[in-house]
C-alpha cells in the first residue's frame, strides 16, 4: 500500500508540472503573437521585421579586391557569418543591408594580406568603412554599413 501511495504522489506531481508547463507555453506563444513584444524577445523577428520594413530594405553594393592570388582562402563575414571567399576570383561584389557588419578573416595566413575596398555604391556612407584592410593571421572589421 505504501508503494502505491508513493507512485500516486509522483504521478500527481508529474501531471501538475506538465499542466504548468503547457500553461507557460501557451502564455509565451500568445505573447509572441504581438509583434511589438516579440521583437524584443526574438532576435530573428527583429532582423526579419527590419529587413522587410520600407525604411530598411534598401541595398548597397561593395566590391573587395585582393592583389595576391596565393591568398584565395580569405573570407568575408557579414554579421558574423562567412558569406564569400576569393577562390577563383580576385574581386568580390556583394550586396549589403543597413547596419550589416563586414569583417575580413585572414586567420588562415600568418603573413600580412591586403584587402582593398574598390567600389562602394552611392547610397552607403563611406565614413564608417575602411578602404584598406591588412590582416595578419586575424579577423579585421571592414566596418558597419550605414545607408544614406
Amino acid at each position: 500500500m505504501k508503494k502505491n501511495h508513493k507512485y500516486d504522489k509522483i504521478e500527481k506531481s508529474l501531471l501538475n508540472s506538465t499542466i504548468i508547463f503547457f500553461l507557460i507555453l501557451i502564455f509565451f506563444q500568445s505573447i509572441l503573437l504581438n509583434d511589438k513584444i516579440s521583437m524584443f524577445l526574438n532576435r530573428e523577428t527583429i532582423n526579419h521585421s527590419l529587413f522587410n520594413s520600407s525604411l530598411h530594405n534598401q541595398l548597397g553594393n561593395l566590391t573587395l579586391k585582393i592583389n595576391n592570388d596565393q591568398y584565395k582562402n580569405i573570407e568575408v563575414f557579414i554579421n558574423g557569418d562567412m558569406k564569400f571567399n576569393f577562390k577563383n576570383k580576385s574581386k568580390i561584389k556583394f550586396e549589403v543591408y543597413d547596419n550589416d557588419l563586414i569583417e575580413i578573416n585572414g586567420s588562415m595566413y600568418e603573413e600580412k594580406v591586403n584587402i582593398y575596398l574598390v567600389n562602394i555604391s552611392d547610397n552607403i556612407k563611406t565614413q564608417y568603412l575602411k578602404t584598406h584592410i591588412a590582416t595578419n593571421g586575424n579577423i579585421k572589421p571592414l566596418g558597419q554599413i550605414r545607408l544614406k
